[in-house]
């Protein structure tokens, strides 16, 4: 997690492309982004190539991440806790892998307001000037669970699946709740609805995921200043809610 933070700040002194979520849209996530600052270039360019002539924000995105793609079905441990279930994927055809990283788009639920306040909130192009809560204090990317390594069906939304898009949450969590948390995630079509430890809930119009991990007693979090820390799923919610937002100018004490 450390050198995805790492490429993060390589990268963001270009624009750094916020998680679109227009439903009319497959917007890929930041995972494609930083391929070439993870020994990926050539994964990178040929993404360049298939998708250079469609738009960001206007176009729909769905012919890139055709599932005979080489980059779709290539599973990239860099991007896969060791803890968890990955290589994962989304269907049961065994195309559109899937990893564990998300970004934090803040505490918000309601992903269409731009309310969000995180790093990787609704339609932003982050720098690091914006993060005037200061990078110590700020949350930039958490983990996620796979739940399954192949789901029984076809499966939207879940943690991590980067190559589907960022329109069903795939690619963020928020902090609304506190790491394993026993509130569901909602996913468009869950991966898997039998986790107790992870519960998900089938929704396509509000769509979430929380920080999770496989790990005892919380998650591990990647701090916008390249600092990883294991936070506790006993935090206080105010606080970790704080630690969300890059410029809500809270006062976070310890934790």
């Amino acid at each position: 997690m450390k050198a995805h933070i790492v490429c993060f700040h390589m990268h963001i002194e270009g624009p750094m492309d916020g998680i679109h979520t227009r439903a009319i849209n497959m917007i890929p996530g930041f995972t494609y982004r930083i391929l070439q600052y993870v020994d990926q270039a050539p994964m990178y360019n040929a993404y360049e190539v298939d998708c250079a002539n469609v738009s960001m924000i206007n176009s729909v995105h769905v012919y890139c991440f055709l599932s005979s793609q080489t980059f779709v079905r290539t599973a990239l441990p860099a991007f896969m806790c060791p803890s968890d279930v990955g290589p994962a994927f989304a269907e049961s055809s065994g195309v559109r892998w899937g990893g564990n990283y998300m970004g934090c788009i803040g505490w918000s639920r309601n992903r269409s307001t731009g309310s969000d306040n995180g790093m990787f909130g609704y339609e932003t192009k982050t720098k690091m000037r914006d993060i005037t809560n200061g990078t110590s204090s700020t949350m930039m990317l958490s983990e996620g669970v796979q739940r399954v390594t192949v789901p029984t069906g076809f499966s939207w939304g879940y943690p991590g699946c980067y190559w589907i898009g960022g329109a069903h949450g795939e690619v963020t969590f928020t902090a609304f709740e506190t790491p394993n948390t026993s509130a569901a995630d909602q996913n468009f079509l869950c991966k898997s609805t039998t986790d107790v430890n992870a519960p998900c809930v089938s929704n396509q119009i509000d769509k979430w995921n929380y920080a999770r991990s496989k790990h005892v007693g919380g998650v591990h979090i990647g701090m916008a200043d390249g600092a990883v820390r294991f936070i506790s799923e006993n935090i206080d919610r105010g606080t970790y809610r704080a630690l969300a937002t890059m410029s809500g100018d809270e006062v976070i004490g310890e934790f």
